[in-house]
């Protein structure tokens, strides 16, 4: 990451954590369904700008403040948000027991995803999506995409 985007990267991650400590609770406070998704979706911003500037303990502890934020077995539809965003940060931070392990119950499951307009991960988007390209080469990945 050259100096230009580091410095970028930390902008954004300042910007969006003034937006996940703020903006909710003031805006969303009549939609608490709503209040709740826009939180974990900042958290998961941060949590993937984290894990772009090298930050992994910080990382990991955004993607998983956002899976207790939502759990699962709270919301079958919103939940695995926050879930895929772990999937997406274990990738990255080159963790692919906790990866794959997320991506086994993604996968096994209907669900908004978290990118993409809601659009949830499937074999063809792990394929081509770069953020998964350290697991390439994983048997059980490869197992997953195939």
């Amino acid at each position: 990451m050259n100096r230009i985007d580091r410095i970028t990267a930390q902008s954004l991650r300042s910007v969006l954590s003034i937006l996940s400590k703020t903006l909710c609770s003031g805006f969303c406070s009549n939609r608490a369904r709503f209040c709740r998704n826009c939180r974990i979706l900042l958290i998961g911003d941060l949590a993937l700008t984290s894990i772009g500037l090298g930050d992994k303990g910080a990382a990991f502890a955004l993607a998983e403040r956002a899976m207790a934020l939502n759990p699962i077995e709270k919301d079958a539809v919103s939940g695995p948000i926050s879930m895929e965003i772990l999937a997406r940060v274990a990738a990255q931070a080159a963790e692919p027991d906790r990866a794959i392990a997320a991506l086994q119950k993604l996968l096994s499951i209907s669900y908004d995803g978290a990118l993409a307009a809601g659009i949830p991960l499937t074999a063809a988007i792990l394929r081509l999506d770069p953020m998964f390209d350290p697991l390439r080469g994983d048997p059980r990945f490869e197992k997953l995409v195939n």
